[in-house]
């Protein structure tokens, strides 16, 4: 009879299995890179952790000068580091969603990854 560490165990080389998996198909295109799936994966989220970040741009959407708060809230409610925050804006932005808002930003921020997609 297997023990519950045994099972957790087998759950958890099962877990890191999938996500091997899932990170071969993002890395291969088999999952779109502009997409909500891309950012799950790619920063291990649950839904909870995609909706927040998606309220972080809800909510300063209307702002004025919501981009200048875009990065410390999700660096905040999220944990991203810089990088990462890039990351989230430049798929937003790919992805047809909170394309002003993403714009602001990347033009507060000019950098090579946001120079590749001529957001400017």
């Amino acid at each position: 009879m297997r023990t519950v560490e045994d099972r957790l165990t087998e759950l958890e080389r099962l877990t890191d299995k999938l996500r091997f998996q899932l990170e071969l198909a993002l890395d291969d295109g088999a999952i779109p890179r502009n997409t909500h799936a891309s950012l799950v994966i790619a920063f291990n989220w649950s839904q909870d952790d995609l909706t927040t970040a998606v309220d972080v741009f809800d909510r300063n959407e209307d702002v004025k000068n919501g981009h200048q708060n875009l990065e410390r809230e999700l660096r905040r409610d999220l944990g991203l580091s810089y990088q990462s925050v890039k990351m989230v804006v430049a798929t937003l932005y790919a992805n047809g969603q909170f394309e002003p808002l993403c714009r602001d930003y990347m033009r507060a921020n000019r950098c090579v990854e946001f120079d590749t997609i001529g957001a400017y």
